[in-house]
């Protein structure tokens, strides 16, 4: 969300201006609210991401790939029934093509939901069943710890087709345990590890509908990859999956301050997973996602449409 869901904004707001918007410059500073409220099934989760910047464009320029730029920065607070992450995120786009997202982000786990449950090898059972069992004893504890990411994103589009993929590099450290190697995080369903690198790889294939390109369909893959830092490779505990998905923004009025509200629903079917091609859970049951996002400017300025 800016894990599962939120890198599909560039995508579906900056890849292109919808062509029933006449492009009008934005004010060179900008103090900018994002937020995205997203509910998803196996596994099951719930979060809140809220983020508002300061936004600084960078340059002047009449070329569609180069005149929405700008670099930003600003606090970033994720809540959800299981935990609370609050830090600050930079984001800079030189390019319509190309963006760069970096956060810091303190997260605490309140001890519920089965959270923090660590293991000592990465062969452990870290099934939905197994957790609920760990869970119910000692295992889940409240912790603490520290989460930064990095991520590049590619969006290239020819006529209504768009295609935008992310490279999300995360390096978590959590103080578990002595002999710990990881813990299960729900938001990237993997065994992570207590001090090293996730790699997780979005990318989006979609159509943009019509004049006013409100409506996408499409379909998304979505790779994850874990190094624990310790010898283990990533062989058992990565994760594929893929399967349609489709948005539909309200309305794009630039410079509003509640702008590009828009739905998201998503559905994938895991091809490698340990737990979720039939082990735990029957490969028959998709990973669903359904999203509400929306923009705005704090302080709003002029637009001009069509």
């Amino acid at each position: 969300m800016v894990r599962w869901l939120v890198a599909l904004s560039l995508l579906m707001g900056g890849a292109a201006q919808a062509s029933d918007i006449e492009w009008v410059d934005p004010p060179t500073h900008r103090l900018v609210m994002e937020n995205l409220t997203a509910l998803r099934y196996n596994p099951l989760g719930l979060q809140e991401y809220f983020t508002v910047s300061y936004r600084l464009r960078l340059f002047d320029s009449d070329s569609s790939l180069l005149r929405d730029n700008y670099v930003q920065i600003g606090p970033q607070v994720v809540l959800s029934p299981a935990f609370a992450k609050v830090g600050v995120q930079a984001r800079i786009v030189p390019a319509a093509f190309f963006d760069v997202t970096a956060s810091y982000r303190y997260q605490y786990f309140f001890g519920n939901f089965d959270h923090v449950v660590g293991f000592d090898s990465t062969s452990d059972d870290w099934s939905d069943s197994a957790l609920e069992v760990l869970g119910e004893g000692d295992g889940s504890v409240p912790m603490g710890g520290h989460l930064v990411t990095v991520q590049p994103g590619v969006t290239l589009g020819y006529g209504p087709i768009g295609v935008r993929s992310t490279f999300r590099f995360e390096y978590f450290a959590m103080p578990l345990e002595a002999g710990d190697v990881g813990y299960y995080d729900q938001t990237p369903d993997m065994l992570v590890p207590g001090n090293g690198w996730l790699f997780t790889n979005d990318t989006n294939l979609m159509y943009l509908w019509g004049k006013s390109q409100k409506l996408k369909t499409g379909v998304r893959y979505t790779a994850t990859i874990p190094f624990y830092g310790n010898g283990e490779g990533p062989e058992g505990n990565q994760s594929h999956r893929v399967g349609p998905m489709i948005t539909y923004m309200l309305w794009d009025k630039p410079g509003s301050a509640f702008n590009k509200p828009t739905f998201i629903l998503m559905s994938q079917w895991h091809v490698v997973h340990r737990f979720r091609t039939g082990e735990d859970v029957s490969a028959a049951i998709p990973y669903l996602a359904l999203a509400f996002s929306f923009e705005g400017d704090l302080i709003p300025w002029a637009k001009t449409a069509k």
